[in-house]
């Protein structure tokens, strides 16, 4: 199974293709779909997706691209469906997320250590992201300076001005950008491995 290289630097996240769409390779489907890619280091979003694509499979094809591309893992939220079969039947399972624990309540986040692949949509989640998009763009109380000024895609800044989280469904890059920061604060473990011997023999 193909895994990525850059986990620790780059995450994706994306508001995909909802389950109550069209399911079927090769139709139309209505609503536009989104997607940003963040570095780690900076905490800004790199690369952006935002379209309709004609079909499901030619969108997932761009975002696993781009996830070849950067080397970075898939956060996919999960009212959409097909993208588990995608990758699955590409052996590229290693490039799907599993659910980040920052958004799973404290005491079920080790009920099923076996999570699930993609981002979940429960209440908790949902405040969770909110809670740290409004942290990443307002001002900081000291510096005054803020993430938002990082953020180059007019069509994110466009939406986030009139963003109503009782309201997400216009908001599509919105909530890409949410499920893709909760990632990005997300613990990595890179395993390091051990270049230099921990015992060393003398003669």
């Amino acid at each position: 199974m193909k895994s990525p290289s850059n986990t620790d630097r780059y995450v994706m996240g994306v508001d995909g293709i909802s389950a109550t769409q069209n399911t079927n390779y090769g139709k139309t489907f209505g609503s536009k779909v989104g997607a940003f890619i963040m570095d780690r280091r900076t905490m800004q979003f790199v690369a952006m997706f935002y379209g309709r694509p004609e079909t499901k499979e030619k969108f997932h094809e761009q975002i696993l691209m781009a996830a070849e591309y950067y080397g970075c893992k898939v956060w996919i939220e999960k009212v959409a469906d097909s993208y588990y079969d995608f990758f699955r039947e590409r052996g590229k399972m290693g490039y799907l997320g599993k659910y980040p624990l920052s958004v799973i309540p404290v005491e079920k986040r080790y009920d099923n250590p076996e999570r699930l692949y993609g981002f979940p949509i429960s209440p908790f989640a949902m405040t969770c992201q909110l809670d740290k998009m409004v942290a990443y763009i307002e001002p900081d109380k000291i510096t005054n300076s803020s993430y938002c000024e990082t953020i180059m895609f007019d069509e994110l800044l466009d939406q986030l001005l009139l963003f109503e989280n009782d309201n997400r469904t216009t908001s599509d890059l919105v909530i890409a950008a949410m499920i893709t920061l909760c990632c990005a604060l997300e613990p990595v473990n890179t395993h390091n491995k051990i270049t230099v011997p921990l015992v060393r023999v003398y003669n």
